[in-house]
């Protein structure tokens, strides 16, 4: 399922939820952006495991990151959470949907590449992000296996998206909850998982790069 749909689905109903919508909000988040994070990773790893090398390691570090703040969060306040009410998370719209993104991401990823090299398909996956970063997932583990870009460039890429998706999902959560003290500590949260990610991925980048 998209994680943009499952932070719509799940952030709604924390208007129904009466006890700590900030703690709920964070715990949604996380657990949304984790399960983001293997989907993408075990996307890559299936149809170009050799460019996992390159974003493995941002990727579990920033899934360790959000689990410490899980438990943190559940350490200093319980999250119960009342019964959800949730729409099917596959239908046929959604599956087209999903595909007609996975072409479009891939054409633009291949014209990117093409005309502006790296940075060019680089670019396309964050703004592939905005949109499916399962299908620019996808598109980048596709085009490395044809050899259409190279393996790092495809592991960077699927570090782009996700980490593009995941702020993606703060203003459709403030739009849902409608209360910034709580988009603001899961902003915080958020930019630092990010902050991980990229921190990591530079460092990967400065001395694999040599």
């Amino acid at each position: 399922m998209n994680s943009t749909a499952a932070i719509a689905e799940l952030a709604g109903s924390l208007r129904s939820q009466s006890e700590n919508t900030a703690g709920l909000a964070i715990t949604i988040d996380l657990l949304t952006v984790v399960a983001m994070f293997l989907r993408n990773l075990l996307i890559l790893a299936i149809f170009a495991r050799a460019a996992v090398t390159s974003a493995v390691g941002p990727l579990i570090l920033m899934i360790v990151t959000a689990g410490i703040c899980i438990w943190l969060q559940h350490k200093h306040g319980q999250t119960n959470i009342g019964p959800l009410q949730l729409s099917s998370p596959l239908s046929l719209p959604k599956v087209f949907r999903f595909g007609l993104i996975f072409l479009v991401i891939e054409i633009l990823g291949s014209l990117g590449q093409k005309y502006l090299g790296h940075f060019g398909f680089l670019l396309v996956s964050v703004i592939g992000g905005l949109v499916s970063s399962a299908s620019t997932a996808g598109a980048a583990a596709t085009l490395a296996m044809h050899n259409s870009i190279d393996t790092r460039t495809a592991g960077l890429a699927v570090v782009l998206t996700s980490i593009t998706s995941a702020l993606s999902n703060l203003p459709l959560l403030h739009q849902e909850i409608r209360e910034w003290a709580v988009t603001r500590r899961v902003t915080l949260v958020s930019c630092i998982i990010v902050g991980v990610g990229f921190t990591t991925m530079l460092v990967i980048r400065e001395f694999w790069g040599r």
